[in-house]
């Protein structure tokens, strides 16, 4: 700062004062495309000032993950290969809550202990009983490699033959395959599940879903990484805070959501499958959430 003939104030150095905003996914726009892609708006006032690209220093990054609600039908069906009709047909209903702190196992883990005491009903099919629970239904969460995808499984596990084998009185074998509908009946279930109607197929049901494991997240903002990797929602607070240059031009920028143990499968937490369209209802229900603290200055002298 100097000081003039005129007496007046001149600043001869500009340092910006730091800005701090809160990004959250709900406000961001989901890519069309490419669906673990979320987009973000700048403020406008970060391209209004002239000859100055934007620091955004990350200061947190963290996701919350709500309670949730789960109820569900299951109706499994036993039809024999080459035809439509079911010779036998088990139906129930499981309903428990889901913590914020769990991921998606316990949805596994009541099914197959509901299945147990549920799936033990014995039946008769040509004077020859049986049992459901001889027959490895269960539900199970994985990775298919091939797909690229984490699912939550409901039927036979994936070592177990696709069809069953049923004899009857004379020892005859009837080769049968299972057909198995879910219906989400709670809004939570509907939008973990990512559907509100009944999910159906044959031998094995997998429903695409968030492990409810916290997330690697990649950035375009994190340019100075080859993978534009930005973080770890584990990752409450960064000390130091993580400094990116961006440019004046940017209007906006994108994160990716990855699950932890698998880095290359996607993540698109789940949204509500709303009941109504009024946006004010809308905004009342709780979710998911992933959010992004941080601070922007505008003058690479800015001591931030």
């Amino acid at each position: 700062m100097n000081v003039g003939e005129d007496r007046k104030v001149v600043l001869v150095s500009l340092r910006e004062v730091p800005e701090e905003i809160t990004f959250l996914l709900s406000d961001a726009e989901q890519d069309p495309y490419i669906k673990n892609r979320y987009w973000f708006n700048f403020p406008n006032q970060w391209s209004n000032i002239p000859n100055k690209d934007p620091i955004i220093g990350i200061r947190s990054l963290y996701t919350t993950k709500t309670n949730r609600f789960i109820q569900y039908t299951y109706k499994i069906e036993l039809i024999p290969v080459n035809t439509t009709e079911a010779i036998d047909t088990i139906e129930g209903r499981i309903s428990h809550w889901l913590d914020g702190s769990d991921t998606i196992r316990p949805i596994a883990e009541n099914f197959n202990t509901y299945w147990k005491t549920n799936g033990t009903t014995t039946n008769t099919f040509e004077n020859e009983e049986h049992t459901w629970n001889d027959w490895e239904i269960m539900c199970y969460y994985g990775y298919d490699r091939d797909t690229n995808k984490s699912n939550l499984c409901f039927g036979r596990g994936v070592l177990s033959s696709d069809t069953v084998l049923i004899k009857d009185s004379e020892d005859l074998e009837t080769e049968c395959y299972y057909y198995i509908t879910i219906t989400p009946e709670s809004d939570d279930t509907k939008a973990l599940f990512g559907s509100n109607g009944a999910l159906t197929s044959d031998t094995r049901l997998e429903v695409q879903v968030w492990s409810r494991y916290e997330c690697l997240v990649k950035s375009s903002i994190a340019n100075n990484d080859k993978n534009n990797l930005l973080g770890h929602t584990r990752n409450q607070s960064y000390t130091p805070i993580k400094y990116y240059r961006l440019n004046a031009s940017d209007k906006k920028f994108w994160i990716e959501l990855y699950e932890t143990r698998f880095p290359s499968c996607p993540v698109s937490l789940p949204k509500k499958v709303y009941e109504t369209s009024n946006i004010e209802e809308q905004r009342k229900i709780d979710r998911d959430d992933v959010i992004i603290e941080a601070i922007v200055c505008f003058s690479s002298e800015a001591m931030i």
